[in-house]
């Protein structure tokens, strides 16, 4: 049996995932519920229907052809009933102006690979770049993440992941051999607090990390800023003097939270959980570097 995996995304020309210019792939699928998702649609190991409002033509042929009257239109107000949607794409089919679709794409190992090696020409022009999974989190769709990254590494194509690191150790390790470079998310230090923000502690997270240490793959450790949740003093001083321990961890990039999300949670009928949160103030997130350099660990706030 043809083994297949969902996919939601594939970016090209992506700068900020690993060295040189990257073809990110996004799996669907992860284990957390951060507060913050920025790719909400990449929850779920399922399709799910989407709907654009600013893309609709308001012709209605989406509420004749669906078979369970599951879409309505009240004085122009659209609503998906998702408990009785099964997802059958006759409103997709139907939809002329593409404001219904689905958020992701079955395909096989080949299709990825098919994919991604349009852009070998670009990889091997600028003398680096490769291709970058992401998510979702990739490991939980950790055997077709395997095939994927095994293929590319017989094309010599270099690899990286971004993941949360919560996957089984068994799992995980038999990935690493494939990887050239990988980013490890740590969202908070506090078991307690980060089941409060993602649905689980960060028990298994950190002992993942710690184990990377038995390996020479780069690992860069990334935190999501987000004001009032993670960005005290003590927690990234305490990430800081945990991640000094681990010496493979080249350096920490501090990720300011954006609300480029929200849109997505629109678009899935999903309220978005951080209305009132604003982006971090530059000054605070210069402060929180110099916190982390404090501690003579390298730290890097992206763009």
């Amino acid at each position: 049996m043809t083994l297949k995996g969902l996919v939601f995304n594939i970016e090209r020309y992506a700068v900020s995932d690993g060295p040189g210019i990257r073809t990110l792939v996004f799996l669907k699928g992860c284990p957390l519920r951060c507060l913050w998702c920025s790719n909400p649609e990449g929850e779920n190991y399922t399709k799910n229907l989407v709907y654009a409002a600013q893309d609709c033509i308001d012709c209605r042929e989406c509420v004749k052809v669906c078979p369970l009257g599951a879409i309505h239109f009240n004085r122009h107000t659209f609503k998906i009933d998702r408990k009785r949607c099964d997802l059958c794409g006759s409103c997709v089919t139907q939809c002329y102006s593409q404001a219904l679709q689905f958020d992701s794409t079955e395909m096989t190992v080949d299709e990825v690979i098919s994919s991604v090696c349009d852009d070998l020409p670009f990889y091997r022009k600028s003398g680096a770049g490769g291709v970058t999974l992401s998510g979702g989190e990739p490991l939980f769709q950790w055997e077709f993440t395997l095939k994927i990254l095994t293929a590319w590494k017989e094309k010599d194509i270099h690899t990286a992941m971004e993941t949360s690191g919560f996957c089984k150790w068994e799992y995980f390790c038999r990935i690493l051999p494939f990887l050239d470079y990988l980013f490890f998310d740590i969202k908070h230090m506090n078991p307690n607090v980060h089941r409060k923000l993602t649905g689980v502690d960060n028990r298994l997270i950190l002992e993942n990390l710690s184990k990377l240490s038995c390996y020479s793959l780069p690992v860069v450790v990334r935190m999501p800023v987000v004001p009032g949740y993670n960005d005290s003093i003590a927690n990234v001083k305490e990430m800081a003097r945990f991640v000094k321990t681990r010496g493979h961890v080249s350096h920490i990039e501090l990720l300011p939270y954006h609300r480029l999300g929200v849109s997505k949670y629109k678009k899935l009928g999903k309220p978005y959980p951080l209305q009132k949160t604003k982006p971090p103030d530059p000054k605070r997130l210069e402060k929180l570097k110099q916190v982390i350099e404090s501690e003579a660990v390298p730290c890097r706030i992206e763009e």
